[in-house]
């Protein structure tokens, strides 16, 4: 049975609400700060140890007093790490256990990545390098993973409005 996140809340007279997050046994594989909005912050969900493979993926906008569920589309595949493109807060990277996806409307609706990478590589690290505007993936099994932003997103980009 799919976990979901709970917002926890207790009121109490002499202090603020405690908005806690319950991941019901799942591990927390990330925790993202938006560099684009203050109180903005990813968190993915990992159920992999117990046989889970759901991708959990959740966007605060409040400093986690509420939850938005991201990524509904995105295959049953343990989420490694999320990542906002340093130039749009609308383009996400997500790492999965297969593989690299990217969203161009702030999570709604994700894409393989196939810009090069093999399919199947884990991806357990994500890093942009803005000076050369290029993506490094830390992968298992493949060590490290690079290409030009440029190339990949117009190639996802040309897709997305075809299909779309």
């Amino acid at each position: 049975k799919p976990a979901t996140i709970e917002t926890a809340t207790k009121k109490s007279k002499s202090s603020p609400p405690d908005s806690r997050l319950t991941t019901h046994g799942l591990w927390v594989s990330r925790v993202t700060a938006s560099q684009f909005k203050e109180g903005r912050v990813y968190v993915s969900l990992n159920g992999f140890r117990t046989d889970n493979f759901a991708p959990y993926l959740y966007m605060s906008n409040d400093y986690g007093m509420s939850w938005k569920q991201l990524g509904k589309d995105l295959p049953y595949e343990p989420i490694n790490v999320v990542r906002e493109d340093p130039k749009s807060d609308s383009i996400l990277y997500v790492g999965t256990d297969g593989g690299l996806y990217v969203s161009f409307d702030q999570g709604n609706s994700f894409m393989m990545w196939n810009g090069g990478l093999p399919k199947s590589v884990p991806v357990h690290d994500i890093a942009i390098q803005v000076r050369e505007n290029e993506i490094i993936l830390g992968t298992h099994g493949r060590s490290l993973f690079v290409c030009k932003l440029a190339q990949g997103l117009l190639v996802h980009l040309m897709l997305y409005r075809i299909h779309f």
